[in-house]
C-alpha cells in the first residue's frame, strides 16, 4: 500500500457552509464527479440527514404532505432516537429508510433537478418546463448497481479495498474532545477526553482511513456513523465509500463498502452485505444520467 498524503485541516464551519451549498446544489445541477469510461455520474458523498429533511421540506412546500409523512426515517432503526432531527447529525448520512423511500428520493431529485436545469439555460429563464423543446435534458437518479458501485471502488485498479491505503499518519485536535465525547457516548469527562487526545498524539499512532468498526482509542469510536465528508476520498474522490454506512444499490436486499459496525473485512470492494429493511448502518448515495430526449 502506498502511504496517503495528509490533507490540511478544515474549520468545521467552513465545512458545514460547504456542506450546505452542496446541499442545495443536489436539487438544481446533476451530479458534479465526472468518471473516466462510464456515461454515469456519482454523489460524492452519501446522501445527509440534512438533505433528507429537504427533501420532506419540499414535499410539504409542494402540497404532498401524505407522502412527506411516509418519507421519515424509521424511529426504531436510528442508532440514536434523535438522529435525525438534532442538528448535531445534520451532516451525517440519512440511515434507517427502506429501499422503496430511497427509489422515492431518486424519482423525486431528479424530476426537480430536470426542472431546475432546463428552466436555467439561457432563453428559458422563469419559462415554464418545455419537454418538447430539441435542448431539453433529462436528468435521471438512481442507486448505482452492483457492478458501477464496484468500478467506483477499484478506481480503474485491482485493488482490494476502495483507498489506496489502509492507515494513515493522524494528529487529533485537543479542541475537539467535547465534539468527540459526543459522538463516542464515552463516560469520560471532557477534560479526560482531553488528556486522552494529547496521550494518542504523543504516540503518533496512523489512523484507519476507512470508517469500520474501530475498538481503539475509545474517543474515536463511533455510537452512530461519521460525518459525510469524513476522513480521506478515494482516488476517484468519494468519501466514505467503503466504511461509515453499508450503501445500498439497485439490487434489493445487498449493500456494498461495509459500515461502522462492521470488521474491515466487510469493506473489501467485492464484499457484500445484506439487508431486509430499515437499518441504523445502511444508507446511500445516488448516481446520475443526462439525456437529451428530444435529438435525432
Amino acid at each position: 500500500m502506498e502511504p496517503c498524503a495528509v490533507l490540511p485541516e478544515t474549520p468545521l464551519a467552513r465545512l458545514v457552509d460547504q456542506t450546505q451549498a452542496i446541499t442545495e446544489q443536489t436539487l438544481r445541477f446533476p451530479a458534479n464527479l465526472v468518471l473516466p469510461n462510464v456515461s454515469y455520474r456519482p454523489d460524492e458523498a452519501e446522501i445527509s440527514n440534512m438533505e433528507w429533511q429537504q427533501f420532506i421540506r419540499r414535499l410539504q412546500s409542494e402540497g404532498d404532505s401524505a407522502m412527506a409523512a411516509r418519507m421519515w426515517p424509521e424511529r426504531a432503526a436510528l442508532p440514536e432516537p434523535n438522529y435525525f432531527t438534532a442538528p448535531f447529525y445534520f451532516l451525517y448520512p440519512v440511515v434507517g429508510v427502506s429501499y422503496e423511500q430511497v427509489q422515492a428520493y431518486c424519482r423525486w431529485r431528479g424530476q426537480r433537478v430536470t426542472a431546475s436545469y432546463n428552466q436555467g439555460q439561457p432563453g428559458r429563464i422563469s419559462l415554464p418546463l418545455d419537454t418538447l423543446h430539441p435542448d431539453f435534458v433529462r436528468v435521471v437518479y438512481r442507486l448505482p448497481t452492483e457492478a458501477e458501485w464496484e468500478y467506483m471502488a477499484t478506481a480503474g485498479t485491482s485493488q482490494t479495498y476502495s483507498m489506496p491505503c489502509l492507515e494513515q499518519p493522524a494528529r487529533v485536535n485537543p479542541a475537539a474532545a467535547a465534539y468527540l465525547k459526543r459522538r463516542s457516548g464515552t463516560p469520560q469527562t471532557e477534560q479526560q477526553v482531553k488528556q486522552a487526545i494529547v496521550a494518542f498524539n504523543s504516540t503518533k499512532t496512523p489512523l484507519p482511513t476507512i470508517r469500520y468498526r474501530w475498538t481503539k482509542p475509545d474517543f474515536l469510536v463511533l455510537n452512530t456513523p461519521d460525518y459525510v465528508y469524513g476522513l480521506t476520498p478515494t482516488p476517484f474522490g468519494l468519501y466514505h465509500l467503503a466504511g461509515n454506512v453499508a450503501e445500498m444499490v439497485q439490487e434489493r436486499g445487498i449493500t456494498k463498502g461495509g459500515s461502522y459496525l462492521d470488521p474491515l473485512e466487510a469493506c473489501t470492494i467485492t464484499s457484500r452485505g445484506t439487508y431486509a429493511g430499515p437499518a441504523p448502518n445502511v444508507g446511500f448515495r445516488c448516481v446520475s444520467q443526462a439525456s437529451y430526449p428530444n435529438r435525432k
